[in-house]
Parts: structure tokens; sequence; C-alpha cells
């Protein structure tokens, strides 16, 4: 099936490669989809685990507003000072400067997706990973 833009594509989370990851598991869907200008990041959270504090007020990720969907499970989300109790079929907005930090406190697993605009840095990743 073709789409404006490309082809259709259906990707399952254990046919993704991992990018990056920090302690919790993070797979740049985008990548797998062929996304060219959406990072769409999927995260799975296990108890305890967590999504460092940051901002996107500058370096690479400069001026992106994000968006996190919390697809299953329960967490905390930081937003600057401010401690927010999360549950399944949430949904966040964060302006770049806006602090944000998620953060797992339950005994199950979460599951979480971030949007954003694409990011150059992402892009070098995933073709790092392509070369092999």
């Amino acid at each position: 099936m073709n789409t404006p833009g490309g082809h259709f594509r259906r990707k399952k989370w254990d046919e993704m490669r991992e990018v990056m990851g920090n302690g919790a598991t993070l797979k740049v869907a985008s990548y797998e989809l062929g996304c060219e200008e959406l990072a769409f990041t999927m995260c799975k959270l296990e108890p305890g685990q967590s999504v460092a504090h940051h901002d996107h007020s500058k370096g690479v990720e400069a001026g992106a507003e994000e968006v996190y969907f919390l697809m299953e499970g329960k967490s905390q989300v930081r937003v600057n000072d401010e401690v927010y109790n999360a549950e399944a079929i949430e949904i966040f907005y964060f302006p770049p400067d806006a602090m944000r930090s998620v953060y797992n406190n339950s005994d199950k697993t979460s599951i979480w997706i971030f949007l954003a605009p694409m990011r150059a840095d992402f892009k070098e990743a995933y073709s790092e990973v392509e070369k092999g």
C-alpha cells in the first residue's frame, strides 16, 4: 500500500533494534518505519527504571517540543519541580524549556511513546547502525 511520502510499514517491538538506552529500553521506531521528520521513540521502563531529567533548550534538541504518551502501566512524571502520577492512556506535552523525566515507581512494566521532531544525532546514530 502506497502512502503519501512512502510505503506502508509495520514493525513489532522485538523486530526493532535498540539504538540507545540509559537503563530503560529505548527504540527509535522512526528509522524502522522510514520516518524522516518525526522522532517516534518507544520506551519500556521496568520497575525502578527512569528517563533522565532533561529539557530541549540547547544542543541538538534546541527548540524541540515533545509529547509523551503512557500506553501501559503507571509512572511518575516530573516537570520542573512538580511530580505527577501518570496512568495508562495519559498524554503529556512539554515545551522545549520544561525540565522533564519519567520514573516507573510501580511494580509493573510501563510502556511509553515519545514524539518529537527528528534530531540530527538520531539520524547519525541510525546511519551507523545501518553500516553495521
